[in-house]
Parts: structure tokens; sequence; C-alpha cells
């Protein structure tokens, strides 16, 4: 099986790079064939991966089969994450399969059909060329990247539907009690997923008063006093919250990662042309997007003091942004776009170039 996973993504990715180099005219179906062999292919891949002892995944896998031995009663009353019932679910209606290996390849498929999603509505919105799909996939492959999908499960599912959610709130006429419903949804599947949630109900505010930005750059020298609060709050959700914003705290081996500040900077070269660009925009549910993504970039630039949320973040990123990219190449002329493509290309491969270092350790 793993070697038929093997050629479906590979004809996929084959396809992906031919129009980076030839702008070919796809209609949709023909699209969708493309996309569905890329994702078909990582989806077979992901259940055939063995996972290394050090991965995530296989701390899963052992969850599962607990699952599968205590029954319904472990489920709900013993299970680690008995108190996020959506994720609970999830992992309890793998486990009843006994095949532990569809935990990776389903997510891998959910997580990607939120991506085609995204960039299907861009495109449309836009009147975007294949050139422009075959970059924010690699893109989205370079900022979240796929063996994190597979082994993390939650962080990058979580982050991949509250992209989703995020996008279809913003920029498409959704029943807000859905989309409030949605929202709390995704905080069940991994709790990080709060601080999106937290952005968007703010944004109305920091809208209206800029000057409170200042307290998402700052953020992190508060986290110590944030995490004392939560780990006191007699509610087990919100004592979750603040046990893993402390390992993230003190996780310093992970602090020592430079590539995270090549995204920063490229974060940051995005907030300066959406700063600059934004005034030419006159449809409110755009600004209204664009706002909300310059506030998450401000999250992850006050994140120097708790790195790993800032890294988590860009899986959200991954997903999120690729509208703010469209609108950059759309409305940028002349040399500003020229230099624009030629720093994307230039981080997506150097991101490329640490995946590959990153996990080959690991897979070799």
């Amino acid at each position: 099986m793993f070697w038929l996973g093997e050629i479906l993504s590979g004809i996929g990715f084959l396809l992906v790079f031919a129009t980076l180099f030839k702008r070919l005219n796809l209609n949709k179906r023909q699209w969708f064939l493309c996309g569905s062999l890329l994702i078909g292919g990582l989806a077979i891949i992901a259940y055939g991966i063995i996972p290394p002892e050090e991965w995530d995944l296989s701390r899963h896998y052992e969850l599962l089969a607990e699952m599968e031995q205590g029954g319904m009663k472990y489920v709900f009353e013993k299970s680690k994450y008995a108190h996020l019932p959506i994720i609970n679910i999830f992992y309890a209606l793998i486990a009843i399969t006994g095949k532990y290996h569809l935990l990776p390849a389903i997510t891998v498929v959910i997580s990607y059909i939120f991506l085609i999603y995204i960039i299907n509505d861009t495109v449309m919105l836009y009147g975007m060329d294949s050139f422009f799909v075959a970059s924010a996939v690699l893109f989205n492959f370079a900022f979240c990247p796929y063996l994190h999908i597979v082994s993390g499960i939650r962080n990058a599912l979580a982050f991949a539907f509250c992209a989703w959610i995020f996008y279809i709130d913003l920029m498409e006429k959704t029943n807000k009690m859905l989309v409030v419903c949605l929202y709390v949804c995704s905080i069940f599947i991994h709790p990080a997923s709060i601080i999106i949630v937290g952005i968007r109900f703010v944004l109305p505010i920091l809208r209206k008063r800029k000057w409170l930005n200042i307290i998402l750059v700052i953020w992190s020298i508060l986290a110590d006093a944030v995490v004392k609060a939560l780990k006191i709050v007699p509610i087990s959700f919100l004592n979750d919250i603040g046990y893993k914003l402390y390992d993230y705290i003190h996780n310093q081996v992970f602090s020592g990662y430079k590539i995270l500040f090549v995204k920063l900077l490229f974060s940051v070269s995005v907030f300066v042309l959406i700063e600059f660009y934004k005034k030419e925009l006159n449809e409110k549910k755009m600004i209204r997007y664009i706002e909300g993504i310059e506030s998450i970039i401000l999250i992850i630039i006050g994140s120097f003091n708790v790195v790993f949320i800032a890294d988590r973040l860009f899986f959200f990123w991954a997903f999120a942004a690729i509208p703010v990219l469209a609108l950059i190449y759309k409305t940028c002329k002349g040399r500003v776009r020229v230099f624009f493509m030629i720093e994307v290309w230039c981080v997506v491969t150097l991101l490329y170039v640490h995946q590959l270092l990153y996990f080959s350790k690991d897979l070799l």
C-alpha cells in the first residue's frame, strides 16, 4: 500500500510543480482529480508509516489501544482526552475499528480538504491562475509540514479547522450561531485553538482601539501569570490549558530552533505589505479578514517568550494566510511583486530543506 501512496502523491506533486513552469488551464474537475491524487496518496502514506518512538503518533497509538481495551467507561472517564469531547470521540471511533493507522490517514484527508476549500474559494474570488494554486499548495506544506500533521494529529488538525472557520466566518455569509459552535469544537480538538477564537471575538475591539494591539506584541511577558491563574482555576479544561502553556514556556530545547526566526521575518514582511496595500481595498469582508491575520501575526511576534506557541500558530498561518498572499500577489506590481515572489520561494525552499534535515534523522 505504501508504494501506491508514493505513486499517487508523486503524480499529484508532479502536476503541482508542472504548473509552476507552465500555466495550465485546468478546469474544476481536473483540479479536483489532481487534488484527489495528492491527498489520497498522502493519506495512504500516512496509513503505512510506522512511527519512531520519539513521535507523538506512537503515543497516540498507545492511547487508541487503551481505549479499545478499556471500552466506553475508559473512553469517557479515564482517557487522556476525556475533557476534550470532540477529539476524544474521534479517537474512540478509530479505536473501535482496531485500525489505528486510520488516525493519521483521516487527519491528513480532513486537513487538506480545508486547504482545498480555502484555495478554491480564493481562486474564484480573485481569478488567480494555476501558478498561484501551485504556490499556495507548496507554501502550505512548507509552513505546516506534512509529517507534523501525521505525527502531531491534534495541533495541525485543530488549526486547519480553525483556519477554515476563520475564513468562512469573515469572508462568507455564514450563520453566526453555527460559526460559534464550530469555534467551540476547535477548542475541544486542541485547547491552543483558543488563541484564534479569542482574537476573532476581540477583533471588533482591536479595530476600534488600535493601541490595544501592543498587548498582542508583549503578551508572552505575562504568560507566567496566566499559567498560575489557569492552574488554580477549578475547571479541568482550563487547568489543561495552563499546564500545556507551562510546558510550552519551559520547552527550552525547541527555543533553539533558528528556523523559527526565518518564519517570523517573513510574517513581518507580509504584515508590512498588508498595511501598505489594504488602503486600496473597498471590500469590508476582506479588510476584516486581513486585520484578523495581522492580529495573528502580532500574536506570533509577541510569542518571543513562548516560541513553541509561535511555531504552532504557523500551522494556522499555513492555511489562513493564502487569501492574503493572493491579495498581495494580485495588487503589487513591478519590482515589489518580483521581490515578494523571490522572498516567498527563498523561505519556502529553506523550510523544505529544514524539514528534510529535521525528519530524516527519525525516518532513515
